[in-house]
């Protein structure tokens, strides 16, 4: 820490990382998901108990990852080593993309629940609206590039406030709470059948959404290895409670389930029925939530944003950090920028749902990193590590299995079919593009991946080479045996065994093009028996400036 109160560094406790978790979190219980009650009442249930047991087995195998190899710059980092340089950049942009459109939606919300309590006059509203956005972007920004003590303490206490009115709201609805009056009784039990509960399942999602994003934090703590795991299984078990506490209150007060699958603030009936406020007063309640979440948020994608510009994945400027305050205010206004247009285009492209395409671009990431998760316990088992999931592998299939399941309810089972995977495709396609024709010859190693993770990439390239060597000594062992007499020319390309090129695509899980990517990293990087790679033991980071932590050349150039 710093002399200077304000500015500097600050090394977080596992009490910061808590809080970081429940405030990017918690809004998301105060909105959005009693839209999924169209479903029915259990049949939401069922969705938050599937949802809330993925989310918590993912934590739980992320805690593992990051107690063993502690990198900082979010999925991305450990992704480059279990799917390779392309299969890494993707996953790093689908986990930007989620937290920048994430916040697109948080804040269309907060600007709707401002203008319910400002009341403009209707020919005001257009312009209302776009100034309200602009001023929750602008205070979010002003406090988090104020300095790194300045960000999280106003953490702590949106987080303490923000819980504190939820749990207010539980305490105090109980005594007032009826099923069998305000639940709707057994027509609500199952709405709509299996498309209703598939196209409402993701929903569910926004009780947990985030809570992933804890390990993106390792390098402001001084033990990362203990003290993330712990922040983040603690917040995990207080938002799976508050969540059931809130699920179970909301359906149960007036003036019933109806008007609660529809109303923009979920708390206001438990609100007025238990402390006899106006429905304004619940309003003004699930401000500091909801603004809660968006500060999360932005402060996320622009640590990740300003991890891939070291590295050199994204432009290098977005990793400029400040010399005094230690945070990355470009990183942070471009994907505000972002995130602002994205506003526009979901408040008046009516059909586009923002959550839909945050969610498939959030559930791709959750399913790279417990595919991390189960490389590191395959490849490097004999790491230290300081937390165990107690749920293992088998926890790991199940939350996989639960993202993929939505991940088809998102892209097959939504309203205004294929608007979400068209834009999706695009996306992708264009991250593709960019890729090939800009970052793939460009990109390097930070110093931060260099630290925690080189020794994986080294492991991973001595290992493919080991399979190529295997596979070459095999083909031509199998060519021998099984080639022909010398003048018959064609016995050798119809009766030989597929050609060592064709084979090298199987040592990746990308495809085609991506061979080239994956042979030519390894080159880079790797030692061999003829010129192996001396390299000293790197000396922990003082900047998070881009830093050439191996040659300057890109690991995936041609040598």
């Amino acid at each position: 820490m710093t002399t200077r109160p304000g500015v500097g560094r600050y090394k977080a406790s596992k009490y910061d990382i808590w809080a970081l978790g429940i405030t990017i979190v918690i809004g998301g219980q105060y909105f959005s998901w009693n839209a999924g009650l169209a479903a029915g009442v259990w049949s939401t249930l069922v969705s938050i108990v599937v949802t809330g047991t993925s989310y918590v087995c993912l934590v739980l195998c992320l805690a593992e990852t990051v107690s063993g190899l502690p990198f900082s710059g979010g999925a991305f980092g450990l992704s480059r080593c279990s799917l390779g340089f392309y299969g890494g950049y993707v996953v790093g942009c689908c986990e930007c993309l989620q937290y920048i459109v994430y916040t697109a939606s948080s804040v269309l919300v907060l600007g709707n629940m401002i203008l319910e309590l400002m009341d403009p006059l209707p020919h005001l509203v257009w312009f209302a609206r776009p100034l309200a956005w602009l001023s929750i972007y602008g205070v979010a920004l002003g406090l988090q590039n104020w300095g790194q003590r300045c960000f999280w303490q106003c953490n702590v206490v949106l987080a303490f406030l923000s819980l504190g009115i939820l749990l207010v709201y539980i305490l105090g609805s109980l005594p007032h709470v009826s099923y069998e009056k305000y639940g709707g009784g057994p027509t609500h039990y199952f709405k709509g059948g299996m498309q209703a509960f598939m196209e409402n399942f993701p929903l569910s999602a926004w009780f947990f959404v985030g809570i992933e994003a804890l390990n993106a934090v390792a390098n402001m703590v001084d033990a990362p290895k203990t003290i993330i795991p712990s922040g983040q299984t603690a917040c995990v078990i207080t938002l799976a409670a508050t969540a059931v506490g809130v699920y179970f209150v909301a359906i149960c007060m007036p003036p019933g389930v109806d008007t609660t699958e529809v109303d923009l603030v979920v708390i206001r009936g438990g609100i007025m029925a238990s402390f006899g406020a106006g429905p304004y007063v619940a309003t003004a309640l699930s401000l500091p939530a909801t603004f809660a979440t968006i500060y999360g948020f932005i402060f996320l994608y622009s640590t990740v944003l300003a991890s891939m510009a070291a590295s050199k994945l994204m432009p290098t400027r977005l990793g400029y950090q400040h010399p005094v305050h230690k945070t990355h205010p470009v990183a942070a206004v471009a994907g505000s920028a972002v995130s602002f247009v994205l506003c526009i285009v979901g408040q008046y492209w009516t059909t586009l749902h923002l959550f839909n395409i945050c969610m498939v671009f959030g559930f791709s990431a959750n399913m790279a990193q417990l595919w991390n998760y189960v490389y590191m316990r395959r490849n490097f088992n004999h790491l230290t590590r300081s937390f165990q999931s107690p749920v293992g592998l088998a926890g790991a299939a199940f939350s996989m299995v639960v993202s993929g399941l939505q991940l088809v309810a998102l892209l097959v089972f939504q309203p205004f079919d294929g608007i979400t995977p068209s834009v999706v495709a695009v996306t992708l396609l264009v991250l593709t593009c960019v890729y090939v024709y800009s970052v793939r010859d460009s990109q390097t190693i930070s110093r931060d991946e260099h630290r925690v993770l080189f020794f994986a990439h080294i492991s991973k390239s001595n290992y493919t080479k080991r399979e190529i060597t295997k596979r070459r000594t095999s083909l031509e062992t199998s060519a021998k045996r099984n080639s022909a007499p010398a003048d018959s020319k064609e016995s050798t390309t119809t009766r030989g065994p597929p050609s060592i090129m064709s084979m090298q695509t199987s040592d990746s899980l990308l495809i085609n093009f991506t061979r080239r990517d994956l042979m030519h990293s390894w080159k880079k990087i790797a030692p061999t028996p003829d010129s192996p790679l001396q390299y000293g033991q790197p000396s922990s980071p003082t900047t998070d400036d881009v830093v050439d932590a191996v040659p300057s050349t890109s690991p995936t150039k041609h040598s």
